[in-house]
Order: structure tokens, then C-alpha cells, then sequence
């Protein structure tokens, strides 16, 4: 049995046999201030109870929905893509690129909504995303010298991919006020309506309206109006059978009436 002095003792077998974890914070570089997205996709845990085969068609769908919004738009060299299981996190130092890369990503993810369901009886299947902005400090991993690294396990030669890691206030803030955002929309954290990057003005509403372009010609109102009447018959949907998907009657009438107001109206030609 080990006595307390053993214990305290940083030669003994104990610690000696094992890897150490260490990483020096000082050593990080000065973060630099970063409009920060996060999207994901709403009842993720209710689609991986119900059925793990349309939980990864919604799932693969969005990651591919962003990275092809990444290329069609080339911008890869200006954005930043963290992806985690059923979301991901955009960050980009102007507004332009975010707002491009979420535009883009959210049409296309509603375009192919709508091609496959729009006019089916498969309305269970729609695939429903959401997301929110902030603005902050940030430090990506990529930007963490190596020899910082080089003695993180002192035992192996086991390494960090710190392209996978993303610090900083943003990241939490826009994941907690994600739930501020209405299905299929973005919402607007304070801290990205209060302060800006150079040249950039602050946002100056709650809601961003993905479907109408603020850099470039294209205009996906009639997307997003499809969208609206998909997500209306959704929510009908959910309200006949709210007992058996165990959607709270709260949250599932405020996100129906959400849809209904941040969504754009509009006439089907007969």
C-alpha cells in the first residue's frame, strides 16, 4: 500500500509509468476579434432514438450543405469550418464571409428540403436547421505554434490536431442564444449587434434574413417562402402527434409562430 509520502512523490512508478498531460495557456497567440456562426440541426436526439438511417441522411447533409456553400463561393481561404457531430461553427474575421457562408448553406439545405418533400406525404422527414452569430476574441488551434505541442504527452508520441480547436467568448455565446433563433433561421447574438470588426458595422436586427443576399444578386425569397409552408405543415403535423415524437406543447407552438413570422409569405401560382 502506498504511503502519503509515495503519493506526493512525482518519481514514483506510479506517475512515472503513465503519460502526463501538460499545455502552457501563456503560450497561445493574441486572439483576434471574429464573427463566430454555429448551425446545427433541431430534435437530433429525437431522430437518433427514432430512426439512426434519417438522422445521418439530415446529419451528412448539412456538412456537405456547408462545404459546398465553402466552394461554390470560394472562400475557403477567408473562413474558418468547425465541425462537431450534428453542427458546426463558421468564424470569419468580416461580416461578408459569414453572412455569404450562411446564406448559402442555408438555401441549399432548404432547396433540397424542398425537392424531396415539398408536395409528398414525408413531411415527418424535413430536416430542420438553425443558428446564431457573436462576435468576440478568438484563438484558433491552427494558429498555436508547434512547439507549444511538442511536450503536451510526455510518455508517447501521441499529437494534437489543433486544427480542431477553437477558443474563445464567441463560441459559447453563439451556441447559448441559438435557441433565440426561429427553424431555419439565424439569430443575432448581442454581442455581434454591439460591436463590429473594422470597416463592418454592427448588426442591427434579431433575426438575419438569409434569403435575402446582402452581397451578391441572388435572392432565395421564394426558397425560404417554400420553406415557410413546408414548416407550417411540419409544426400541423407535430400537432397531431406531439405524444408520440414528445415534443413539448411550449416550444413546439412558439417555434410554429417563429416560422410563421420570420419567413417570407408567399402565393404558389395555380
Amino acid at each position: 500500500m502506498l504511503d502519503k509520502s509515495d503519493v506526493y512523490n512525482p518519481n514514483h512508478d506510479l506517475f512515472d509509468n503513465g503519460d502526463k498531460i501538460y499545455f502552457d495557456a501563456d503560450d497561445l497567440e493574441d486572439p483576434d476579434n471574429s464573427y463566430v456562426a454555429w448551425v446545427d440541426l433541431m430534435g437530433t436526439r429525437s431522430w437518433l432514438l427514432r430512426s439512426i438511417t434519417h438522422a445521418a441522411n439530415h446529419i451528412y447533409k448539412l456538412h456537405t450543405a456547408v462545404a459546398s456553400a465553402t466552394y461554390r463561393l470560394e472562400i475557403q481561404d477567408d473562413l474558418y469550418v468547425y465541425t462537431a457531430m450534428d453542427g458546426f461553427y463558421l468564424v470569419a474575421e468580416d461580416k461578408e464571409t459569414i453572412v455569404r457562408a450562411l446564406e448559402e448553406t442555408f438555401a441549399t439545405m432548404a432547396r433540397t428540403a424542398i425537392d424531396r418533400i415539398f408536395g409528398t406525404d414525408k413531411i415527418f422527414y424535413l430536416p430542420i436547421i438553425r443558428g446564431s452569430i457573436a462576435y468576440g476574441p478568438i484563438i484558433h488551434g491552427s494558429d498555436i505554434d508547434d512547439s507549444t505541442l511538442d511536450n503536451t504527452i510526455s510518455h508517447s508520441n501521441s499529437t494534437v490536431d489543433k486544427s480542431d480547436i477553437v477558443l474563445g467568448d464567441p463560441i459559447s455565446q453563439a451556441f447559448d442564444s441559438e435557441s433565440n433563433a426561429p427553424p431555419y433561421g439565424v439569430y443575432i447574438d448581442e454581442s455581434a449587434r454591439g460591436f463590429s470588426s473594422k470597416g463592418d458595422d454592427p448588426f442591427n436586427r434579431v433575426w438575419l434574413d438569409w434569403y435575402h443576399h446582402r452581397f451578391g444578386e441572388n435572392d432565395y425569397e421564394e426558397i425560404a417562402g417554400l420553406m415557410r409552408i413546408l414548416l407550417i405543415e411540419y409544426f400541423d403535423w407535430c400537432d397531431d402527434n406531439s405524444g408520440r415524437i414528445r415534443y413539448p406543447d411550449d416550444r413546439r407552438k412558439e417555434h410554429k409562430k417563429w416560422a410563421k413570422q420570420y419567413l417570407p409569405e408567399i402565393e404558389l401560382e395555380t
